[in-house]
This record gives C-alpha cells, sequence and structure tokens, in this order.
C-alpha cells in the first residue's frame, strides 16, 4: 500500500461492484458483457457491511488517509444500496468520500444522501457535448439539459463535481469540441478532466476506426499527447488545440460567454488560422486565466519536489 501513488496523495480506493451495465463504443464493458453472457448475475455489489468493513480495517493501519475514493464506473445505480451505505458510512466512517457515478443516477435525494454521508466530490462524464456525436458514435444516451441540470443541483448541494470529457472524437469537428466546451461553461462543474480519444483494440469505436480508414500507424503514450487519427473532419493540430484550451475556454465561457462577448470568443476558437500562435502562447494564457494553478504548473516543473511537498504540507 505504502508503495502505491495514490497513497502519496492520501488516498484509499475501494471499489464496492463489479461490472457494468452500459455499451459505451469507446469502452471495454461491451466486450466482457460477451464474454460473461450467461454465466451469472454481471453487475454485482458487495454488501454494504462488506464494504463498509474494507474502509474501517484501512484507516488505522494507514494513518495518512485523507479520504476514500470510489472507483466504480455507476457507483449510484442501486438506489436502495446507495441509501443504506450513505446511512452506514455518516455512522461508522468519518472520513470524506468522492464517488464516479452517471449522470442519469443522480437526483435531488440521492445528491442529500451522500453529501450528508460525508461525500465532497462526485465524477461524471459527460464526453461530448454534442447530442449525435454522444449517442450515434459513443452510446452514451442523456441530454445536455440533462448534464447541465445534474451538475448545478450537485454544486447547489454542496458537492464538488468534476466532468470527464474527449476530444478527437471519430467524426468530430472543431464546432463539435466546442459545443462539449460551453456545456461544461455552463454547468460550471469545478474541474474539467479532458483526454484524447484512442482506438483501443477490440471496442466498437476501433472497428469503426478501422473501417474508416481513421488509423494512423503512430504511437501515442497517454490519451493526453496525442491522436492517432487522421481524419477530414478535425486536423491533429485542431485536436491537440482542443485538449489544450478546453479548460481555458470553458472558464472564458463562463466568465464572459454573453452577446457579443460570446461571439468574440466562438470565432477565437474556430480560428484555425489563430491556433499555431494561441498553442505557442499556451502557458501564459493558462497564467492568465488560471493564476494560482498556472504559477503552481511552471514551479512545478521548476522545483518539482518542493512544490509537491508544499502542496501536501497545505492540503494536510
Amino acid at each position: 500500500m505504502n508503495s502505491l501513488s495514490d497513497s502519496k496523495l492520501g488516498v484509499l480506493n475501494v471499489i464496492a461492484t463489479r461490472g457494468c451495465p452500459y455499451k459505451c463504443t469507446y469502452c471495454i464493458n461491451h466486450q466482457l458483457q460477451k464474454i460473461y453472457a450467461g454465466k451469472g448475475k454481471y453487475v454485482r455489489f458487495r454488501t454494504v457491511d462488506n464494504v463498509i468493513q474494507e474502509i474501517i480495517e484501512a484507516i488505522p493501519k494507514y494513518t495518512y488517509l485523507r479520504y476514500i475514493e470510489l472507483l466504480d464506473d455507476t457507483f449510484c445505480m442501486d438506489k436502495t444500496w446507495v441509501k443504506e451505505f450513505c446511512e452506514k458510512y455518516k455512522k461508522q466512517v468519518s472520513m470524506p468520500f468522492r464517488v464516479n457515478t452517471r449522470i442519469n443516477f443522480l437526483d435531488k435525494e440521492v445528491v442529500t444522501w451522500l453529501k450528508t454521508a460525508g461525500c465532497e466530490r462526485v465524477a461524471v462524464g459527460i464526453e461530448s457535448g454534442n447530442a449525435k456525436l454522444r449517442e450515434d458514435i459513443l452510446d452514451r444516451h442523456m441530454t445536455n439539459e440533462e448534464i447541465i441540470k445534474v451538475i448545478r443541483l450537485c454544486r447547489q448541494k454542496g458537492l464538488e463535481v468534476t466532468t470527464y470529457n474527449m476530444v478527437g472524437i471519430p467524426f468530430e469537428n472543431i464546432s463539435n469540441v466546442l459545443e462539449t466546451v460551453k456545456v461544461n461553461a455552463y454547468a460550471n462543474p469545478n474541474a474539467m478532466h479532458v483526454s484524447i480519444f484512442q482506438p483501443y483494440p477490440n471496442t466498437k469505436l476501433y472497428d469503426i476506426c478501422l473501417e474508416n480508414g481513421f488509423i494512423k500507424d503512430k504511437r501515442i503514450k497517454t490519451f493526453f499527447s496525442g491522436t492517432v487519427l487522421k481524419q477530414n473532419s478535425i486536423s491533429e493540430s485542431e485536436v491537440n488545440f482542443s485538449y489544450k484550451y478546453f479548460g481555458i475556454f470553458a472558464r472564458l465561457y463562463y466568465l464572459f460567454g454573453f452577446f457579443p462577448l460570446n461571439k468574440l470568443l466562438d470565432k477565437i476558437f474556430l480560428n484555425k488560422r489563430l491556433h499555431k500562435f494561441l498553442l505557442e502562447i499556451h502557458p501564459l494564457a493558462f497564467v492568465i486565466v488560471f493564476p494560482i494553478k498556472g504559477v503552481y504548473r511552471n514551479l512545478l516543473k521548476i522545483f518539482p519536489n518542493f512544490m509537491r511537498l508544499l502542496k501536501n504540507k497545505v492540503l494536510k
């Protein structure tokens, strides 16, 4: 445990369930559902008492823990289970916790239970702000209105929200990316996790990319370091620009997304001729829009060990 990177952040990772009932085309779950078809119940829940006991045993053993991270894909799927968990967690565990879940599992009751039990943050997937891409290409069925409503509900109840977003999705164009940026801006989550789409073998979206000749012979280390797709709808430079400037423009739209400034922001984001220049000044732009984060990032590059130590001291 002490050797795990998450332990250095004071995090205990716990998984309360097995399996996901959804079939997002970029994910492995639809393949796992085929592999385990006919072999019993695919989505399985540990008992609430079993999960609570694991946490209770771990806390005194690892005294540096600051919060619990429940990493389930669909933590809030069973509303009865969630209610029992929240009631028992509040009584038996005093440590803050965070969960991954889906927009369609969160309503006023569930959000209230989570907050009362000590949940400090929920993470939800948006992936794309374009309804057609989200439904037809990613097989994720929710509306922008639902996304915005639920995230705002969480914020109103005192829950922080992290959203998951992708750029460079098959058949996406730069205008579609801007839609995703704007959904985040209007919903106003606390944090936005942005990655560049990667076609993992044996997923449905990988097959679609193969059929359309999108995959080029290029190796990428992570889903933050470039795209392996070559498609007419969006260029590699547009993908890189979208990834780098996603959070910056989401913040700008949140602050200045009213007429006529919103139209000016549209023109800047969609102007391909500006992208190269904007990428060159990205560190400066980030510091201007996010002064505290920007200064920390730059100092982290120069004094990595000292800045991490300082951050840990501040968080404690």
